[in-house]
């Protein structure tokens, strides 16, 4: 596969107007890949939801066109993330990123299994990092990773078995997603050493538009962001490192007028329920677009194109901002 750039990446492009529901963006765009599959790549379907369900889920070829596939199916006892039946097989898949199973999810849906009425049933745990789980939760039959499902879809590709152009790129793309999020892993290349000073050097041109508009300033560094919360935390100038290649601005602990913001018709709003007013605004800056060109800028013009954005989006801000800091 060729790397991919979020210009290039349908679901990257998609993605940044859900971003508070990657758990079910995901999920979505799992689902939508298997139906594609089991319609018109149907070995490695059957191949796929195998390996997903630990082989307690193995479909005859000529059976596949009965697989039902389901995204967040509504049940007595919660919507799982997505249902994959058969005429005598019923599974159920619990998809997580960030975040582990909440308190007696898995027992809730084994408990939904068991009342289902199917011969055969399966409960697969779908996770990006280790399941952490306690002596008093029930286990699912099957544990996964998001890392394991995109090197079988890369081992579909790079086998050649595959000829239809629409299949081939639809799988290109969900795993391009799932490597440009960090979902899945990659070899580390050799452009670490140089990412790394380059993602330095960003962080030290933001630095300094920050110190040359006489702003108060703070650091901040987790293992998802890095950048600098500005005048008392009322807003973030930074890199989230799923989007490394994305600078942006957002307000933090100020309330923003919802009417205000949506009048500018410029950056998006987030429901975050933890700041004031429980929304905040985020503006952009994509280093790789066409119309900014920001790597093919000389030093002084990635200054200049810096310190515009952060101007540009301060008099915004401005303008939206209700009351001060709380």
């Amino acid at each position: 596969m060729k790397p991919q750039s979020n210009e290039d990446n349908l679901l990257l492009r998609l993605h940044k107007w859900a971003s508070r529901q990657d758990e079910n963006f995901l999920t979505e765009a799992f689902a939508h890949l298997l139906c594609h599959l089991r319609d018109h790549e149907p070995k490695v379907a059957v191949r796929i939801v195998a390996r997903l369900t630990d082989n307690c889920l193995e479909i005859p070829l000529e059976d596949v066109v009965e697989l039902d596939i389901t995204p967040q199916p509504t049940t007595q006892r919660g919507r799982p993330d997505l249902e994959l039946r058969t005429l005598d097989h019923l599974v159920y898949v619990e998809a997580k990123l960030e975040s582990q199973p909440g308190e007696k999810q898995i027992t809730r849906y084994r408990e939904q299994l068991r009342e289902s009425g199917v011969s055969n049933t399966t409960l697969v745990l779908l996770t990006r990092y280790p399941p952490v789980l306690s002596g008093e939760d029930e286990f699912p039959d099957v544990s996964r990773r998001w890392y394991e499902v995109a090197e079988w879809l890369e081992r579909e590709l790079e086998n050649h078995v595959i000829s239809d152009p629409t299949s081939v790129f639809l799988m290109e793309q969900f795993v391009g997603f799932l490597k440009r999020r960090n979902i899945a892993m990659n070899r580390v290349g050799w452009e670490l050493p140089a990412g790394i000073r380059s993602l330095r050097n960003l962080l030290m041109m933001l630095g300094e538009a920050i110190a040359s508009r006489k702003l108060q300033v703070t650091r901040s560094g987790a293992w998802d962001w890095i950048g600098y919360y500005l005048e008392n935390q009322k807003f973030f100038l930074g890199v989230y490192f799923d989007h490394p290649e994305v600078v942006v601005f957002e307000t933090s602990k100020v309330t923003i007028s919802r009417d205000a913001a949506e009048r500018l018709a410029v950056g998006r709003l987030e429901e975050i329920r933890a700041l004031p007013g429980g929304i905040r605004w985020v503006q952009q800056l994509e280093l790789e677009s066409e119309e900014v060109h920001f790597f093919a800028l000389s030093r002084e013009q990635q200054m200049q194109r810096l310190e515009k954005f952060l101007d540009d989006s301060l008099k915004l801000a401005g303008q939206i901002i209700e009351s001060k800091m709380e």
